[in-house]
């Protein structure tokens, strides 16, 4: 029928026919990425994170079999710092039902160690989720070079 159409030749027919399925792979959903163990988080993170030269707290909210919901940024701050306001968090879980966190801010100095304020931010949090029913599963402070896990550095309250 289209060959039919003056000025279409072979090339436009085959190029049509393949319209279906390039709009079915378009409007079909990608599958979630699952985030379900500190390697797969880590390998995520130092791709989104790492090489970032602000400091960005970020929230990565999952369902309840580990699939990532959304990523939400939840603050910027300077090279060193960034303010946060539990509010934040918590206005993201709501509009994403997520019912898991993981917590994640770069250190754009290099140094992935936790600071005194990085664990209370931590808990504080975590007794924010306790009390309205999600979990905070970890915190990983990324750089260039790592991404260190709170949890597995039994930095973190069960």
């Amino acid at each position: 029928m289209i060959a039919r159409v003056s000025g279409a030749g072979p090339s436009v027919s085959v190029l049509l026919g393949l319209v279906p399925s390039l709009a079915a792979r378009a409007l079909s959903p990608e599958p979630r990425k699952v985030l379900d163990s500190a390697g797969s988080v880590r390998q995520y993170l130092r791709e989104r994170l790492g090489l970032q030269r602000r400091e960005r707290l970020v929230a990565l909210l999952l369902d309840s079999s580990g699939r990532l919901l959304a990523e939400k940024d939840l603050e910027f701050g300077t090279v060193d710092r960034a303010s946060v306001h539990p509010r934040n968090l918590l206005e993201k879980v709501i509009a994403t039902n997520a019912t898991a966190v993981i917590l994640v801010h770069n250190h754009p100095g290099g140094r992935a160690e936790p600071s005194a304020e990085d664990l209370a931010l931590t808990s504080r949090l975590q007794d924010l989720g306790r009390s309205l029913g999600f979990r905070v599963l970890d915190h990983f402070i990324v750089t260039e070079e790592a991404a260190v896990s709170l949890r597995e550095l039994g930095r973190m309250s069960p």
